[in-house]
């Protein structure tokens, strides 16, 4: 679970130019999904119907750009908005 502190962190790092609309699509459509095994934990999302590891800030960054940049409905969303708004998503994830 992610502390009250860390939240705010992730907030003020990003406070001003990430968009609400693209994180709460993320946020819909983009879930972490943990799978444990008998001595590990792995986190990820799907992306593209694939298995992507929580792991790769950079590689989840431009896949999950690369989905919803062709989106009509965020055509009108600045290119660093949409890229800011996926990397604080990606913060949120994983601090969790």
């Amino acid at each position: 679970m992610i502390t009250e502190s860390d939240k705010n962190k992730i907030l003020t790092k990003y406070s001003g130019n990430t968009s609400d609309e693209v994180f709460n699509f993320l946020r819909r459509n983009y879930p972490k999904k943990t799978k444990k095994t008998e001595h590990l934990t792995f986190d990820y999302i799907y992306i593209d119907d694939k298995m992507r590891h929580l792991g790769s800030k950079k590689e989840i960054t431009n896949r999950l750009f690369n989905e919803i940049e062709s989106l009509e409905k965020f055509q009108n969303v600045d290119t660093s908005v949409i890229r800011r708004t996926i990397k604080m998503y990606l913060d949120f994830l994983m601090t969790k």
